[in-house]
Formats: structure tokens, sequence, C-alpha cells
């Protein structure tokens, strides 16, 4: 499966809520191309919905440090900060500056 197929079954995924099965898809991808922002992002985003917020903020943070161009890492990183209040954080993370 070449990677744009492998992004299009992410989306999928992501959409139908099956997480776990999301981050097996990242896993592999990340196998691949281990510095890939929409696999990292859509990981992170996962663990964090399935509770597992500590690791999806570790993924995302290592994430925004390897891309900090990437304006969906950065996003969703921040928006983590605001559900657990931690406001501080919040500018570092928009800037991609951690």
């Amino acid at each position: 499966m070449n990677f744009e197929n492998q992004l299009k079954e992410c989306d999928e995924l992501y959409e139908k809520q099956d997480y776990e099965a999301l981050i097996e898809k990242c896993d592999e991808i990340l196998g691949q191309f281990p510095y890939n922002p929409d696999a990292i992002c859509y990981k992170g985003v996962s663990l964090h919905k399935l509770g597992e917020t500590d690791e999806a903020l570790n993924i995302l943070e290592k994430g925004v440090e390897t891309n900090p161009d990437d304006c969906p890492l950065r996003n969703n990183l921040a928006l983590i900060y605001c559900e657990l209040e931690e406001y501080e954080k919040v500018p570092k993370a928009l800037q991609g500056k951690l």
C-alpha cells in the first residue's frame, strides 16, 4: 500500500473513531517514516481520545520538536494543554517552540 493510501486509511479510521486501529496504522507508517507529522498527529490524538493523555502529550511534543512548522501538530498539542488547563504552555505549543 502506498503512502497516500495509508493516510487515506488513517482518515477513514479517524472518521469511524476506531482509535486503536488508527494507532496501529500510525505505528506502521511511523516504522517507515518516523517523523511523518500526519501519523504523529493521528497517533497523539487517538491516544488522547483513549485516555492515554500523558503518552499523547509525549508523542505530540516530540512531533512538534521534529516538525515545528506543522500546524495540526501544534494545534492539537495546544488543545490538549487547554483541556488540562495548562494555559501557560499553549503559546509555546502554537509557536512550535517547546
